[in-house]
């Protein structure tokens, strides 16, 4: 696993290994940014290659190989409690049909991408960046159910609660998601 942005105390990042140093703020205006955004794309049309937000919160870049560890871990305990009325109503909309944020109805924009965001950071769904037909970029919210291959699933079966989260942690240098390690 490899968070694209530098995480506190954990380890590497794409953008360290491209740069050669860890950098403060936005990685856009660097010198190799251009050169960063080509490798992202590159990592994003890997089949191998999927990314949550899980080291630090930052979107993490995890292989394959540690699939079956990442979906036991989101299924391994209810983390529901202390939902927002918005993330409940979001999270049940998710379990019927993936959803595309930028067309879930809500008067609060806002309050929307927050709940979206407490959803992920506690692995209660998984998302996706979608490119719109106006150019801009929007979410997708997806269960893990649907995301997983049956491969996945099976692999994951074998696996422990407890197991998964170390593998996954060892993985991350140790910073993986409080709202994971608490649940586990």
């Amino acid at each position: 696993m490899l968070p694209i942005t530098s995480v506190k105390n954990g380890g590497p990042s794409v953008v360290s290994i491209v740069t050669g140093e860890t950098l403060r703020g936005s990685w856009w205006g660097h010198a190799q940014g251009g050169e960063i955004w080509r490798i992202l794309e590159a990592l994003d049309d890997d089949p191998d290659v999927c990314c949550h937000k899980l080291a630090g919160g930052k979107v993490t870049l995890v292989h394959r190989s540690l699939w079956p560890a990442l979906y036991r871990l989101a299924l391994a305990a209810d983390r529901t409690r202390g939902l927002s009325e918005l993330g409940r109503q979001l999270l049940a909309a998710v379990q019927k049909a993936p959803v595309r944020l930028d067309r879930f109805e809500t008067p609060d924009r806002k309050k929307l991408g927050k709940a979206a965001t407490i959803l992920e950071r506690r692995l209660l769904v998984t998302s996706a960046a979608v490119h719109t037909e106006t150019g801009k970029h929007a979410r997708v919210l997806d269960t893990w159910q649907r995301w997983s291959d049956a491969a996945t699933r099976a692999a994951a079966d074998q696996l422990t609660a407890s197991g998964a989260f170390e593998r996954l942690n060892d993985a991350c240098h140790g910073v993986l998601l409080p709202e994971i390690a608490v649940a586990q």
